[in-house]
């Protein structure tokens, strides 16, 4: 989740940190993991890296760039919302599924395969795998704790 004026709060922070009125272009992106996040879209990452053209969140989400947008009355409440649905998952497995989206970036197809596998094994030994399973098979809701 991205506040939809983002510039503007950016531009108020390097005002707050640095004491000065402008925000210089060529700082508007530093080390967010901004190439990371747009593998998918080249077109569009080359021409942002680029240009140097900044974009408002509004457009950044209809490129996919970030998940999901919210205007900054709705910030808190949606990121309460978010966090809730998220505690109520298995954790660790949102972990290890992080820790796979991150991989496949970084690797090769082959390595990325046998770092995947040994992501699952690791997951299979979960108690939240057990409990999932036992939820399915009672016909229940899981209870998952993250372990």
């Amino acid at each position: 989740i991205v506040l939809e004026d983002i510039s503007d709060r950016d531009d108020a922070i390097y005002r707050s940190i640095f004491g000065v009125e402008s925000y210089p272009s060529h700082l508007r992106n530093p080390g967010i993991g901004g190439i990371d996040r747009s593998l998918g879209l080249a077109r569009r990452a080359l021409a942002l890296a680029m240009l140097d053209e900044p974009i408002s969140a509004r457009q950044a989400e209809a490129w996919g760039l970030v998940w999901k947008v919210a205007p900054r009355n709705a910030l808190d409440a949606e990121a309460e919302a978010l966090t809730a649905t998220l505690a109520c998952k298995a954790t660790k497995a949102l972990a290890l599924t992080k820790r796979a989206m991150r991989s496949a970036f970084a690797h090769d197809l082959r390595e990325h395969l046998m770092f995947e596998r040994r992501l699952q094994m690791e997951a299979v030994m979960t108690e939240d795998v057990r409990e999932g399973v036992a939820a399915f098979q009672e016909r229940r809701k899981p209870v998952f704790k993250g372990l």
